[in-house]
């Protein structure tokens, strides 16, 4: 498994965008949860994978108090710390596209 390092953050408690860079690879998350969750943000976050392949994912996971983990239908599995804790956790579930920026 490979890992790279990068930032995960969602405003609204409705969608989330995610960001990796490593090497020559600069890979972007971005999705929307089945339900509402808090507003949250890690820029420690970390994206751990076999292989990369753009398109359409679905994920289930946890926004937990100080974490984030999310696994996706792929197999790749995005988690970190929370920059600041957040007052609930909760289950989640949704999808989200994944694409290779250059």
């Amino acid at each position: 498994m490979t890992i790279i390092h990068g930032t995960i953050q969602s405003t609204d408690g409705r969608t989330f965008q995610a960001s990796f860079v490593a090497k020559d690879i600069n890979w972007s998350l971005a999705g929307s949860f089945d339900s509402l969750v808090q507003p949250f943000q890690s820029r420690n976050t970390t994206l751990e994978y076999e292989k990369l392949t753009p398109g359409h994912l679905s994920f289930t996971g946890v926004v937990g108090i100080t974490h984030v983990l999310f696994i996706f239908s792929d197999g790749m599995k995005l988690e970190g710390p929370l920059d600041s804790a957040i007052s609930q956790d909760s289950a989640v579930s949704g999808s989200a596209d994944a694409m290779l920026l250059t």
